[in-house]
């Protein structure tokens, strides 16, 4: 069960991490952020499919008796969120 779980992750990273890479691939400013991000996708997705023990074993890490470790990334999350919310917002693209 948790190996079908594991694919299903892996194949929605690939699929999000490849469509952010094929249509956003911006390597300056603040909108590098989600370049960054999309291929963080492509290769967790590729670590996953390699190495499928390795995400076995990352998941297992997820447990309510540790949840406080998700605390920082998930306020790491929430100001790239805000950051790229902002490039948006104000249309600065790197470009400029």
């Amino acid at each position: 069960m948790e190996q079908a779980i594991q694919l299903f992750a892996a194949v929605n990273f690939l699929i999000m991490g490849s469509l952010i890479v094929a249509f956003h691939n911006v390597w300056s400013g603040i909108p590098v952020i989600l370049t960054v991000l999309g291929w963080s996708f492509v290769l967790k997705a590729a670590i996953v499919f390699i190495a499928p023990n390795l995400g076995l074993r990352s998941m297992a890490q997820v447990r309510s008796d540790n949840s406080r470790k998700f605390i920082i990334p998930g306020v790491i999350m929430i100001v790239v969120a805000l950051a790229l919310g902002y490039s948006l917002w104000s249309g600065w693209n790197g470009a400029d």
